[in-house]
């Protein structure tokens, strides 16, 4: 994650669906052009390890049992916040 909190994962997820750095860098008006192209090239080469990870964390949460949803809701809305944000992306 760089300084200003946006994450690898958010990248990886947006990129192989076809945005361009330009859309990408419009969604995320933090992160510049130049910090864009380094996260896409080391998602590139990194990328089977990197689908891999978002591969485990998508299957974590969605085993997470429901009682986190009672026992911290906050924690519970921000997964699934962006489990949303992910499937927004993919289509």
């Amino acid at each position: 994650m760089n300084r200003f909190g946006i994450s690898l994962d958010a990248i990886a997820y947006a990129f192989p669906q076809g945005l361009s750095p330009q859309s990408i860098v419009q969604y995320f008006p933090l992160l510049t052009l130049e910090q864009l192209y380094g996260a896409i090239a080391f998602y590139l080469g990194n990328r089977a390890e990197i689908d891999a990870y978002l591969a485990a964390e998508e299957a974590a949460i969605d085993a997470m049992p429901q009682p986190l949803q009672t026992r911290n809701p906050a924690l519970y809305n921000k997964l699934m916040a962006a489990k949303a944000a992910r499937q927004q992306v993919r289509s």
